[in-house]
């Protein structure tokens, strides 16, 4: 076991690790933003994790480097351990090789590791500090790395003849070890959470850092050296990182997986374990291979097809996903990954598929959720309604697709702020993974001229869903909206692109449209006619088409159908489909020449709504209107002036 307890107080060290700081003290040096301080230092923050002799977890601090190969830290973070890992801000891990210098009661500590070729961070001249001085602290409070903190010197205190420095900004747990800079970004002292004194924080001395600097230890301490000349167990060489992992502190898991002899990485228990940690890590090709051994040591066990399949389906690879999870759940034990099978067809469209993965009895929310998704979308409403009932009687209160439902009235209501709050809360659902809600949250937000949270939320869903036909349609539709023709045209190509899709005439419609091209829209807009006979939105997209193309017969042919659907629905219409009919008319009346009905529409529309009388206040509606529909309204507007 590394004991560090019987260091002597000041100890030597090499000459190749000493840092000249007081070199620059008679410098002026320019103050740095708080951005610029932790741009330029993070890189050189650690992360540390040490264990104990059977590879458990002991404690994790922070550190810096300090010179080429050495590192610094707090004394209590290594003290009582036998190994430890150091990771830095970009994901690399090095282990810790030895003990160059060590004070207990100063609370430090220098180690020897591998730093690559990353710059160590400078020493302050201590005289300099002040009361009252801006500071800045970098560390992995709780394990969260490269955590910037800002206070003031707010003190000094005396501690056991050591000497502190008190800063405002508190020091948590984990953060201990790391730096404390000033304003110039330079460090000026070292984090240490051995003190505790209700809101602040104190800080080790530079000079005493310098000093630990100068006086190393004869010869440095191995860890090889000290760890126990019996290994323990395989499986409890794993114990470590497994515990780490359960507490979902992802690169500690790493660090200490890496820190295991090699022979027990290479079990399947060890990589069933490193591809679980490399799928959290997003390190998916990693996690792969780390399965694809797993399933050559044991080539009948589900796990390593199963968890394979997860960083598959994480990276995209869809059918490949579909091929390992299905391998999983024919062996023993694959029942566990049934629901992922069945999430994979889901993303898939292969609706009919999933009802066979998932039993309506399931106490599983998650899973109950994905199955009555797959029933709405194939048609069976009767067991969606019944599988909603169980869902919010398993969570005590609606689920996702209950919360849609009633997103829905309220939208049909024209009760669109309550129609938002139900989809938001919809698409929070933990168990939720169908974009029907965050498409129709941007819907709605849309019809309320609510560009701007429109746009931020169909973004969210084409990044989340990035081959969903209904989230690429309803971003190609706020595009044209807002005037972004070139986004609009990006998201058309990628719904032109998606496999195994029918056309879309509707969306086809819409963007040649918009896009001023209605010999193209026109052909599509028919066959969206086609397809709903009963939709007035139809008809009248084909009418406006026709407007754009001059053939004004046709024009007044599709507008009355849509006047006539119009008024015989029983759903409530909101002002802009009113505007967007009777705009449509009086258009279709100019255009034939019928001066006299486009005239009294017009008025008609000025009187009730004169704010949608001009080109500019229409613009302020939820309406698409290609380049040749407002040169006719423009014309039209500046003639019954």
């Amino acid at each position: 076991m590394l004991n560090l307890s019987g260091m002597i107080k000041r100890v030597g060290i090499t000459a190749v690790i000493f840092i000249n700081a007081m070199a620059i003290s008679g410098q002026r040096i320019t103050a740095l933003s708080p951005q610029q301080i932790y741009e330029k230092s993070k890189g050189s923050v650690v992360t540390i994790y040490t264990f104990d002799e059977n590879k458990a977890p002991l404690l994790q601090g922070s550190g810096f480097v300090i010179a080429k190969n050495r590192i610094i830290t707090n004394y209590h973070v290594l003290s009582g351990s036998s190994s430890g890992s150091i990771i830095f801000d970009d994901g690399t891990v090095a282990p810790i090789q030895s003990v160059i210098a060590g004070s207990g009661p100063n609370d430090l500590a220098i180690v020897g590791a591998s730093t690559g070729d990353r710059r160590p961070l400078v020493l302050a001249d201590e005289s300099g500090i002040r009361v009252g001085q801006a500071v800045y602290a970098i560390g992995a409070p709780s394990g969260l790395p490269a955590s910037f903190s800002s206070g003031l010197v707010s003190g000094f205190r005396e501690e056991e003849g050591q000497f502190r420095i008190q800063i405002t900004a508190q020091i948590a747990p984990g953060s201990s070890g790391g730096p404390v800079f000033n304003d110039q970004g330079l460090v000026i002292g070292i984090t240490t959470s051995k003190l505790v004194d209700a809101g602040f924080g104190f800080a080790v001395g530079v000079s005493d850092i310098q000093h630990l600097i100068q006086v190393p230890l004869p010869v440095p301490i191995q860890l090889a050296d000290l760890s126990s000349d019996n290994p323990p167990p395989q499986e409890n060489q794993l114990s470590s990182a497994t515990d780490l992992f359960k507490q979902k502190k992802y690169p500690g898991a790493l660090a200490a997986f890496q820190a295991v002899p090699e022979s027990a990485r290479k079990t399947f228990d060890g990589q069933i374990l490193l591809c679980q940690i490399e799928e959290q890590l997003k390190d998916y090709p990693s996690a792969t291979q780390a399965c694809d051994i797993a399933a050559a040591l044991r080539p009948d066990d589900a796990q390593s097809y199963g968890y394979k399949a997860f960083a598959e389906f994480a990276s995209g690879e869809d059918s490949q996903a579909e091929l390992s999870a299905a391998k999983a759940t024919q062996l023993q034990g694959g029942d566990q990954f049934k629901p992922l099978l069945a999430t994979i067809f889901y993303s898939e469209g292969k609706y009919s598929l999933v009802v066979g993965q998932i039993q309506a009895t399931s106490n599983d929310t998650f899973a109950l959720t994905l199955l009555a998704g797959a029933e709405l979308r194939s048609g069976d409403f009767n067991r969606f309604t019944s599988l909603n009932a169980r869902i919010s009687t398993l969570k005590g209160a609606p689920g996702g697709w209950a919360l849609y439902q009633e997103g829905i009235a309220a939208e049909k209501d024209l009760d669109f702020d309550t129609a938002a709050e139900k989809f938001r809360a919809c698409d929070a659902d933990e168990d939720f993974i169908d974009p029907a809600c965050i498409v129709a949250m941007a819907s709605v937000e849309a019809r309320q001229g609510q560009y701007e949270s429109a746009q931020k939320d169909i973004s969210t869903a084409v990044t989340r869903y990035p081959t969903d036909h209904s989230a690429l349609s309803e971003a190609m539709f706020i595009d044209l909206l807002v005037g972004d023709t070139e986004h609009a045209s990006q998201m058309h190509s990628r719904l032109k692109g998606l496999p195994n899709k029918t056309q879309d005439d509707f969306s086809d419609c819409l963007y040649y449209y918009g896009v001023n091209q209605p010999m193209m829209a026109e052909p599509h807009c028919s066959d969206a006619v086609k397809e709903s006979p009963d939709s007035s939105v139809a008809w009248s997209n084909a009418g406006y088409v026709a407007i754009d193309e001059g053939n004004f017969p046709s024009a007044a042919a599709d507008f009355k159908k849509a006047k006539d659907l119009y008024d015989t629905s029983k759903d409530k219409h909101t002002v802009t489909e009113q505007l967007d009919l009777s705009w449509g008319i009086a258009m279709t009346l100019y255009g034939s020449g019928d001066r006299k009905n486009a005239k009294s529409i017009y008025r008609a529309i000025k009187k009730d709504y004169p704010e949608f009388a001009t080109l500019s206040g229409l613009k302020q509606l939820p309406l698409l209107w290609s380049q040749s529909t407002q040169a006719v309204i423009a014309r039209m507007i500046s003639d019954f002036k």
